[in-house]
């Protein structure tokens, strides 16, 4: 397998596990729009694939949903966790959530409040 098709198997395993975690909630998928700043429908281009998931995606996804980066990854089974550099990314996410929960703790910031100030306004994909 190539290193495209891994990034792209990669990807759909990503968006599948999106579609799972807002199934399993409360929230509509046009919540999560307005919560992100994304116009109508946005959303739904983006977890069928005709818009480009983006970090800035799933982050905003994972932080409307109450979820942190990590545990959303960790979920994610096999290769994954084999690719080149995933133990990097994966300490970096982990620094990224202690730095949100550390904010939140102090009352600095409410991680609902960052996903809808996230700046995506759902225009052109970048």
């Amino acid at each position: 397998m190539t290193m495209q098709q891994q990034r792209d198997d990669l990807i759909d395993q990503i968006r599948d596990e999106l579609r799972l975690l807002i199934r399993a909630s409360t929230a509509t998928q046009r919540d999560l729009e307005d919560r992100n700043g994304f116009r109508p429908g946005y959303l739904s281009q983006v977890l069928k694939g005709q818009i480009t998931l983006s970090m800035r995606h799933v982050i905003g996804i994972l932080l409307a949903l109450d979820v942190t980066p990590t545990t959303f990854f960790a979920r994610l089974e096999g290769e994954p966790r084999n690719l080149p550099g995933w133990n990097e990314i994966g300490e970096k996410m982990a620094r990224y959530d202690a730095a949100l929960e550390a904010l939140a703790a102090r009352g600095i910031l409410d991680p609902k409040d960052y996903a809808s100030g996230g700046g995506d306004d759902g225009g052109e994909d970048r």
